[in-house]
């Protein structure tokens, strides 16, 4: 078997901490940016400053909490038990409607997924056009189960 998709999670440490001195630093020279802002780029931009540091704080924030989140996974992840299931792939079904969802049957596991609302860092059939994921093909399924969801983890495809 060879892996056709494998779940990478890694975060740069040095990106969260730059995005948290930014929002800090930012937040305690308001008074000092302002007023170079008010001279140099107000005449440029139609945009008052309270305006852009809050779009900008905004934007920061999600940032961090996105990597929060993958931050959180990657610690999780090692402590999940991860399951396996080997057989030829059953009942493939694909439908698209503002996302694409599909689902699929080995060895008496089903799996679903939809490309948009599955996290990156999990197996939802991106590379569609590949044509790997179709009846009766041959895989290897790593998945670890969170309720009824089941993130697929790997994906080993026989040739």
């Amino acid at each position: 078997m060879e892996t056709y998709f494998e779940t990478i999670v890694e975060i740069d440490g040095f990106s969260f901490f730059i995005y948290i001195a930014a929002l800090v630093f930012g937040l305690l020279s308001y008074n000092k940016a302002k007023s170079v802002y008010d001279s140099n780029f107000a005449k440029y931009f139609n945009v008052k400053y309270g305006f852009f540091v809050i779009v900008l704080s905004v934007y920061v924030c999600f940032n961090i909490i996105s990597m929060y989140q993958v931050y959180k996974l990657e610690k999780e992840l090692p402590s999940k038990r991860v399951e396996s299931v080997e057989g030829e792939i059953r009942e493939y079904s694909s439908e698209e409607v503002a996302s694409r969802e599909e689902s699929f049957v080995v060895g008496g596991v089903k799996f679903e997924y939809n490309n948009v609302g599955t996290p990156k860092y999990f197996f939802a059939n991106r590379k569609r056009g590949d044509g790997v994921i179709s009846d009766g093909r041959l895989v290897k399924v790593y998945y670890f189960s969170e309720g009824k969801k089941k993130n697929i983890v790997k994906v080993e495809v026989e040739r």
